[in-house]
Order: C-alpha cells, then sequence, then structure tokens
C-alpha cells in the first residue's frame, strides 16, 4: 500500500480512466489489457512515464514511485513467465483441495520440517563441539 493517499477527486478521475479496474484512496487495480499494453510497450523502448501519460494517467498524482513499482512489479512477472492478469490475490485457499492435494501439501510440509530440524540438530552439535570445556573448580 502507498504512503500518499489520493484525493477523492483524483479517486474519482482514476475510476473514470477506462484502464483501472478500481481505485480506492490507497491503491489502484489496473485493468489486465492494460499491463499487457504496458508491458509490450516498455519492451519496445518507451519511457514508463509516457507509457502511463498515454494511458490518461495524471503522472503528478500518481507519482513515478508508483509508477516504476507497478510496472516493475508487471515485468518481474512477465519475465517469470507468470501470469500478470491474475484475479487471484494473496495466500492460496486451501478450501476445496482434493485429498491427494492434500497429502501432497502435508508431505512437502513434512519434508520441510524434518529438514529444518535436522538443520538444528547440526546446529546445536557445532555448538557443544566449540565451547570451551569446562575445567573442574578448585576445591578448597
Amino acid at each position: 500500500m502507498a504512503k500518499k493517499a489520493f484525493t477523492p477527486d483524483q479517486v474519482a478521475a482514476l475510476n473514470a480512466n477506462p484502464n483501472v479496474r478500481l481505485a480506492t484512496d490507497r491503491s489502484i487495480q489496473f485493468a489486465e489489457q492494460f499491463k499487457i499494453d504496458a508491458i509490450n510497450a516498455y519492451l519496445k523502448g518507451e519511457p514508463r512515464v509516457k507509457i502511463f501519460a498515454d494511458a490518461g494517467f495524471d503522472v503528478a498524482a500518481l507519482g513515478h514511485t508508483r509508477i516504476r513499482n507497478a510496472l516493475g512489479n508487471w515485468l518481474t512477472k512477465y519475465k517469470r513467465s507468470r501470469p500478470v492478469t491474475s484475479d487471484k490475490r494473496g495466500w492460496a485457499s486451501k478450501k476445496g483441495l482434493s485429498d491427494k492435494e492434500i497429502i501432497a501439501r502435508q508431505k512437502a510440509q513434512i519434508e520441510m520440517l524434518s529438514q529444518e530440524n535436522d538443520f538444528l540438530r547440526q546446529i546445536r552439535r557445532l555448538v557443544r563441539r566449540h565451547q570451551p570445556k569446562k575445567s573442574p573448580s578448585p576445591k578448597s
């Protein structure tokens, strides 16, 4: 979320733009087609600010940081062959998983926890090995 909040007039102007799915005082959800068009324009060498200005955005209201971050996030997804136009937001739902999917997730979790335990066991062994040995206290 951005620290800079939009004014009600700016939110109304953003929501009127066909390249915006939803705008609030703190965030903007861009239209999927705009994301694809922006990535293609950037890859052809067009500057980020010009892409947003040509799409009808007030660059001063959005701010250069928000423009850089938004297009940067889309480019990262694009380069990693992930869908840029996903409606999914947040964590994946665990509801509606088949039994095989649940078992596969649990096996992966067990494997990860087993590796974590092995790692912690090795650390404890190294710590014990490198601690100075206690000498017997002198008897008085």
